[in-house]
């Protein structure tokens, strides 16, 4: 019996197989906003798709700490919460992710992208660690899609279903051939 707010028995390829579609969309949205070398950005088309986007990401990374929490734990905890999710994991997990947030963090182009937002709010010191990156945008799945509520969000989790993914397939290498499926119902 499973307790409450916890689904056991879920397949963790079908909770992959859905994390992935909803990381592909947000991969295919985001290599349309981002022009080729040495192009300018369209500001336009980023205000519009950004908050979409981002939805996109965080609900892949919900996912995907879900896939490993029914991996590893046989539950699947309901919510949004990432920082709740990522807590459920056990130590060795989260230090795994730990490092490779960190790793992915070095990256120059994400040097620069962390120096523009620090550019934008002097206030604020971004620390680059993941837990820091969750206490921040832990809920973020929510305030994105009630923007028009209070219009304040800030998350530096957009890449954090990559790290996660990375992670899966380190372990499950034949999950990468696994594809992203439409429901019935949904095919016109």
């Amino acid at each position: 019996m499973a307790k409450k707010g916890f689904k056991v028995g879920l397949d963790p390829v079908k909770i992959y197989r859905h994390a992935s579609a909803f990381h592909k969309a947000y991969d295919v949205l985001l290599k349309a906003a981002l022009p080729k070398e040495g192009a300018i950005p369209d500001d336009q088309f980023i205000g519009i798709i950004a908050h979409p986007a981002m939805v996109l990401s965080l609900f892949a990374s919900e996912l995907y700490l879900k896939c490993l929490l029914c991996v590893e734990t046989g539950e699947v905890p309901e919510g949004h919460n990432l920082k709740t999710l990522f807590l459920g994991l056990p130590v060795p997990t989260r230090h795994a992710l730990d490092g490779l947030w960190d790793t992915d963090m070095r990256r120059m182009e994400k040097q620069k992208a962390l120096e523009k937002l620090q550019e934008m709010d002097t206030k604020k010191r971004l620390r680059l660690d993941l837990r820091y990156a969750l206490d921040l945008g832990a809920d973020s799945f929510i305030k994105l899609r009630y923007f028009y509520e209070k219009e304040e969000v800030f998350c530096l989790l957009s890449d954090f279903p990559f790290v996660l993914r990375n992670f899966i397939l380190d372990r499950f290498p034949s999950w990468g051939s696994i594809l992203p499926k439409a429901s019935k119902g949904l095919i016109h």
